[in-house]
């Protein structure tokens, strides 16, 4: 296990291989945020005891303090996410089942051919090829071209039969590409491991920089962009970020309609 101290906070996350980092920038991010957060805490205990200043004096330098690292903690929880994104576009790449052109009639002829031929196959028999398919990459690799023309089919198949066989036509491709299949599961687990450290950095955050849950939604709703994007990683959902994004357009109108 890795530990991280922040202030007097201590947390700890399984070890990630290095290899997991080949690939992604969330983990490396995820450690910034730790680091970034240890510095604000400590400028921000400077600020509020520094005996020269008036409460006044302190909130005033303390508060630009507090937001900012609100504000970097949730961009970075949310630019972390790009690491699912990659794995995800990798992996729909790897797996998507390659379309006929409109002009290979040839070949469409074979689907409807080898459609037709599983269709006439008993229960039991589709059943063991299907279990085949899924045991012995060999087979996988026999029955390669039907499972294609299975999944082109434009007339669908039985709902837990076409989501077996798709499950099983990823299972070849990722077998048939060993190397991709490795980094697209190196990028799972670096997301999810940035994942679970940001959320500990969060949770701290939200219990040391001096702001309310409320203020902390505020000040991320307000930012918009990319700080509202991540601000799920303080726990709010759906419908606080959607109410706290009109609270913040309702009080700029108001503050436009002043200024007018």
């Amino acid at each position: 296990m890795q530990k991280f101290n922040i202030g007097q906070h201590t947390f700890e996350a399984p070890e990630l291989p290095p290899g997991d980092e080949l690939h992604a920038s969330g983990p490396k991010n995820a450690r910034a945020a730790v680091a970034a957060l240890q510095s604000a805490l400590a400028d921000i205990e400077r600020v509020t005891n520094d005996p020269n200043l008036s409460q006044m004096g302190k909130d005033a330098q303390a508060r630009p303090l507090r937001e900012g690292i609100v504000r970097g903690i949730a961009s970075i929880a949310a630019l972390a996410r790009e690491d699912l994104r990659e794995a995800e576009r990798r992996d729909a790449a790897l797996t998507q089942v390659p379309q006929l052109h409109p002009t290979a009639g040839a070949l469409a002829a074979e689907d409807a051919e080898a459609r037709a031929w599983w269709r006439g196959l008993p229960v039991a028999e589709r059943t063991k090829i299907m279990e085949a398919l899924q045991d012995d990459p060999a087979a996988a690799q026999k029955y390669e071209r039907l499972q294609m023309a299975l999944l082109r089919s434009p007339v669908p198949l039985p709902d837990m039969e076409v989501k077996h066989l798709a499950e099983l036509w990823k299972q070849t491709r990722r077998l048939d590409n060993p190397a991709e299949a490795l980094t697209i599961d190196a990028l799972h687990r670096a997301h999810d491991w940035s994942e679970r450290v940001l959320g500990h950095v969060a949770g701290i955050a939200s219990g040391s920089v001096g702001l309310s849950r409320a203020e902390i939604l505020d000040v991320l709703a307000d930012a918009g962009g990319v700080a509202l994007e991540g601000a799920r990683v303080f726990g709010f959902d759906d419908a606080a970020i959607a109410q706290g994004v009109r609270v913040a357009e309702a009080r700029k109108a108001a503050q436009g309609a002043e200024q007018a």
